[in-house]
């Protein structure tokens, strides 16, 4: 009977053992797991949030892409024709102001190409003239050597600065270009000839 008295008094004790820090009891005001569980449970919820508006964002973004399309794909026809009318018109444009140089011009066109043959030399032919307000531009070929050709194509620039009908209205004449065409044994030569400013 005594050794049992002992025996159940010395479980009991009266006191924690603060040797024992497991038996301690929690004296935090805030538990550490809870406090854990807290902080897991907000990063949670903020990620979630982030992910979510990101989604929304990429979301109203495909939308507007995809209306944009749509829009691109309904005015590509109407872009098409605008841009072919425009080209047409330019080329109108282009065409009436070719004209209008070409009536205004003091030169008369019959005048201007019959004096043309009358002063061409013997290895030389004319494939284009282009006259607008500014200048006269001849096109042309010269059959023969390389050397032979640059004189022929200098001597009818003299030929032409020191024209009746063309001297008194020009202001200078040169050539533009001379190169040679192998295949067919000749050069390709322009002229320019600039008209003087309009008093």
């Amino acid at each position: 009977m005594k050794a049992n008295k002992q025996s159940s008094l010395t479980r009991i004790s009266w006191h924690p053992n603060f040797r024992i820090v497991e038996s301690l009891p929690d004296t935090k005001v805030i538990r550490t797991s809870f406090l854990v569980n807290s902080v897991s449970v907000a990063f949670l919820l903020a990620a979630a949030t982030v992910f979510v508006l990101r989604e929304q964002g990429l979301a109203e973004v495909r939308g507007q892409t995809s209306a944009f399309e749509a829009r691109i794909v309904a005015s590509t026809p109407r872009y098409t024709q605008a841009i072919k009318l425009q080209k047409e018109f330019s080329e109108a444009e282009k065409r009436l102001k070719e004209i209008e140089a070409f009536v205004t011009n003091d030169f008369v066109a019959s005048g201007v190409l019959r004096q043309l043959a009358d002063t061409l030399p013997k290895f030389l032919t004319l494939d284009s003239v282009a006259m607008n307000p500014d200048a006269m531009h001849l096109r042309g070929s010269i059959v023969g050597p390389d050397r032979k050709a640059t004189d022929i194509a200098t001597a009818y620039v003299a030929l032409l600065k020191a024209d009746v009908l063309f001297s008194p209205r020009l202001e200078s004449v040169e050539v533009k270009s001379i190169d040679r065409v192998p295949e067919a044994n000749r050069m390709v030569f322009e002229i320019e000839m600039k008209f003087k400013p309009r008093k």
